[in-house]
């Protein structure tokens, strides 16, 4: 079985109800009949209200109500085999957030989780910057100090080839990768062996 499917709250036990009975609906607020049985992974009764057309859809009781505040969407689509939409009403029908479940709440950080692990170690594509400065310039935030042209001071780019990188970068603060990426830039030889270094 799939992690992310798992039910927290489960087993959740349908209404034994047979197709023609009566029954209530908690989330129509009305009378319903039994019309079918889904074939989902958890069989659930379909009804249709009383006296009027359409709204049909799974009978609603406490049962239901408890996964729905429990389970994540991705868990009731599977065992109840409905849709994004219906997930949505229903969450909304009972006052229930976007990720104010347990279940939800769970699936978020695995699969946030499992998305960093996949990035973690990486470069972030230029275009992937290019879209954040943008993205801030537009919201009117200014950008992080390491994003900025430049930020290196005088007395910092004197220091430059004067020593080691490593102790370059110890003293000002800055990566030996960012000292030596400058040092080259400016055409700067190594401390060490005096020649120009790529």
């Amino acid at each position: 079985m799939n992690k992310q499917t798992t039910l927290l709250g489960g087993p959740y036990a349908p209404p034994a109800v047979p197709t023609g009975d009566r029954a209530s609906c908690l989330y129509r607020d009305c009378d319903v009949v039994v019309t079918s049985w889904t074939d989902a992974p958890l069989p659930w009764p379909r009804c249709q209200p009383l006296h009027r057309r359409g709204g049909c859809g799974l009978l609603m009781t406490e049962e239901l109500v408890r996964a729905i505040r429990t389970e994540s969407a991705l868990a009731l689509k599977h065992w109840l085999g409905i849709s994004d939409h219906t997930v949505w009403c229903w969450r909304k029908g009972f006052g229930v957030g976007r990720w104010g479940t347990e279940g939800s709440r769970q699936l978020h950080h695995a699969l946030s989780e499992a998305g960093t692990d996949k990035v973690r170690g990486k470069p972030v594509p230029r275009s992937v910057i290019q879209k954040h400065v943008a993205t801030r310039k537009a919201r009117g935030v200014p950008p992080p100090k390491r994003w900025a042209k430049d930020g290196w001071t005088p007395s910092q780019l004197a220091l430059l080839g004067t020593v080691q990188d490593d102790e370059v970068a110890g003293r000002i603060g800055r990566t030996p990768d960012a000292v030596r990426i400058k040092r080259t830039r400016r055409r700067i030889p190594t401390f060490r062996d005096g020649r120009f270094r790529e």
